[in-house]
């Protein structure tokens, strides 16, 4: 159990777009869906809430790598290096 703790952790740390915005936004997503499902009239007003959500949540997380992106190639510094990177 703890060496798959670990190899998790691993793979999170390896990859920290999905630890730090993916994951974080299927979360949100699914506590939303789940709460519009109880208070909304339909289902489809909630997965339409649900979708926009995710789309509106991706499109913001695209335009901060982009961001990340810029200043890396005009400066040379890595905004979200990871510790393992910085040395």
């Amino acid at each position: 159990m703890y060496d798959l703790l670990r190899s998790a952790s691993q793979f999170l740390d390896d990859h920290w777009v999905l630890k730090w915005f993916a994951v974080p936004i299927l979360f949100m997503a699914s506590m939303l869906f789940a709460l519009g499902l109880v208070l909304a009239p339909s289902a489809v007003q909630t997965t339409q809430l649900a979708g926009l959500f995710v789309g509106f949540s991706l499109a913001v997380v695209a335009v901060g790598l982009a961001l990340d992106w810029l200043v890396r190639r005009a400066t040379g510094w890595n905004l979200l290096a990871s510790n393992r990177e910085r040395g």
